[in-house]
């Protein structure tokens, strides 16, 4: 089984409420949290886009587009992605965890499920921060995936690096626009994750019948 991270294992929204006001705070008093205020929204807005505007070298791609959009280095644009978007959120993101995530997780390693994450941003230090284990960490601007969904390439590599076959996994994302055409692309089954949208999962672990029956037959042995 393999998840997305943002908005699926803890709620995006709430935590970036928490975080505006943070930056809005700290904008009064500083210039230069004022512009990372503007740089993190050309960021998030190049970000999305990025796959389609570049093929390969995400990693670089990703700061050097919004650089050359603002006037500035591309260090200090990932200096504010850095401190704002990897950074200051991890002290929050405990409290932010989608409720029984952790529950669920014990048991289906408990039946001899392995567990992956595929998530656009970096996640190991957010997933110390959750307090959750997995056995594959993949991202977008790895080495080896270097594309950004609904690309499946990063799929791909989780499954690689789990040993588990697509029509025997799961993926578990909370954007239908990017990590459900991501997981049909991989031929891998999908369940939607959301607080608050009908048809969703809004806690763990999900109604048995949402669940593919590969997987509710490991449980239920």
């Amino acid at each position: 089984m393999i998840f997305d991270v943002d908005g699926t294992l803890y709620w995006q929204k709430e935590l970036r409420r928490r975080m505006l006001f943070e930056l809005l705070f700290s904008a009064l008093r500083s210039s230069q949290t004022r512009l990372d205020l503007r740089i993190l929204k050309r960021f998030r807005e190049d970000r999305e886009r990025l796959g389609e505007r570049v093929q390969s070298g995400f990693q670089e791609a990703q700061y050097r587009l919004t650089a050359e959009a603002m006037g500035l280095t591309a260090a200090r644009v990932e200096e504010a992605v850095r401190l704002w978007i990897y950074e200051k959120p991890l002290r929050h993101l405990r409290r932010h965890r989608v409720p029984g995530i952790e529950v669920w997780l014990d048991e289906l390693r408990s039946k001899g499920v392995r567990l992956g994450v595929y998530s656009e941003y970096p996640a190991a230090d957010k997933l110390a921060a959750l307090d959750l284990q997995f056995d594959a960490v993949v991202a977008s601007t790895d080495p080896d995936v270097d594309a950004f969904k609904p690309n499946p390439k990063g799929i791909h590599v989780a499954l690689d690096r789990l040993g588990v076959q697509p029509e025997r996994a799961l993926f578990v994302g909370d954007r239908k626009d990017r990590d459900q055409p991501c997981a049909e692309a991989a031929g891998l089954e999908f369940l939607w994750v959301s607080p608050s949208e009908a048809g969703a999962v809004s806690s763990f672990p999900p109604a048995r019948h949402l669940l593919p029956e590969f997987l509710q037959k490991a449980l239920n042995a």
